[in-house]
């Protein structure tokens, strides 16, 4: 999905949809764990949420670099 969505914004070179790539697969940030705290509202879904997505990233992201790396990522150049 990130990679349909820099593509049709269009004109990034090849490096910049790679990374979009990998950032679209990285793990749920802690700020919302802090913003869950900070308001007493779903403290305990977000502490869980945040344990599974980055359980789940160690497969993503050693997936998507697997994937970029040798290429197999296709980016439609400018």
């Amino acid at each position: 999905m990130a990679r349909t969505m820099v593509t049709l914004v269009g004109g990034f070179p090849p490096v910049w949809v790679q990374a979009a790539v990998l950032m679209a697969c990285l793990p749920p940030a802690a700020t919302c764990y802090a913003a869950a705290q900070q308001y007493r509202l779903y403290v305990e879904q977000s502490a869980s949420g945040i344990l599974i997505g980055t359980a789940a990233s160690v497969v993503t992201v050693t997936a998507t670099l697997y994937l970029i790396t040798h290429g197999l990522v296709p980016v439609f150049s400018p």
